[in-house]
């Protein structure tokens, strides 16, 4: 599923047939000679009042609305014999809608062209088939008619993939979110993914900080005043040292702990062995307020 440039999901494109595609082809001859006809009469027609400029927004508006209308037409063809599925709330600009119209009038006029060209040859080759049953054809002509037609034919083949892969991409252009476009909402995509793991990265260095400030430095300053009572009163109270001996052994296995928790909590060691669903349950056991955990 894809999504228009209004946030709305749209239906992913169904590839047709050969026979589909060729006939959309053709269709869109005729259409294109109605894209041509619309810019050179109304265009012309209007022409004066387009530089006029009281009547220049007037007279736009109703070639822009023909042209329009062509452009829901060429989309209903695309639609129907390529099986193109574009945005439905997707709002394209006149400048575009009309330079869309020009463009893919005379491309299709040319494609026109090619198919004519395509047709012309396979009349020739049929003739040279008859000709050959006919016997009235040598070897050397057959040859040389053969190459220059095979020649012929696949320019007039690339021709045609070129119009089409053309008109295709004029479409896309004109009916959806470009290339560019959708090259730069990947680009806004991945710069707020990218903020967005720097911001995480940044809190959890100081959730970090802040549990070894508060947690093991404290308790590290509490280990080392306790060592320093004890070497101080060895000599005047030994059994005092001892107690306080005891009493540091016993912090410096609290803070061994805690050290322990506080890098099971950077990465806990479930995820290597039991999986991300297993280290969040034991996070939220951890955790002094109850939490309820789904996937």
């Amino acid at each position: 599923m894809g999504q228009d440039g209004e946030g709305e999901p749209t239906a992913p494109a169904v590839r047709r047939g050969a026979a589909p595609r060729a006939l959309g082809v053709l269709a869109g001859v005729p259409t294109a000679l109605l894209a041509v006809l619309h810019l050179l009469l109304v265009g012309g027609g209007l022409g004066p009042f387009l530089l006029w400029p009281r009547t220049r927004v007037r007279a736009l508006a109703v070639l822009v609305a023909g042209a329009r209308r062509l452009a829901g037409l060429e989309r209903a063809r695309r639609a129907f014999f390529f099986g193109d599925r574009f945005p439905a709330a997707y709002e394209t600009s006149d400048r575009r809608l009309l330079r869309y119209v020009a463009v893919r009038g005379w491309t299709g006029l040319v494609c026109g062209v090619v198919l004519g060209l395509l047709g012309f040859g396979a009349a020739l080759a049929a003739l040279l088939a008859v000709a050959v049953v006919r016997g009235s054809v040598g070897w050397a002509e057959l040859l040389g008619q053969l190459l220059l037609g095979g020649v012929l034919l696949f320019l007039d083949v690339q021709g045609l993939y070129a119009l089409t892969a053309l008109d295709a991409r004029l479409a896309r252009d004109c009916f959806g979110p470009s290339e560019g476009e959708l090259l730069r909402r990947r680009i806004d995509e991945l710069a707020g993914s990218r903020a967005a793991v720097v911001q995480a990265v940044d809190t959890e260095r100081r959730r970090i900080e802040r549990d070894l400030h508060d947690g093991v430095q404290q308790r590290l300053v509490a280990l080392a005043m306790l060592i320093g009572r004890a070497r101080r009163g060895r000599e005047r109270d030994p059994g005092r040292a001892d107690a306080l001996l005891r009493q540091a052994h016993e912090e410096a296995r609290g803070v061994l702990a805690e050290l322990r928790d506080v890098a099971w909590r950077v990465y806990p060691s479930a995820l290597d062995s039991l999986g991300l669903e297993e280290a969040l349950g034991g996070v939220a056991q951890r955790c002094a307020l109850p939490l309820l955990i789904r996937f």
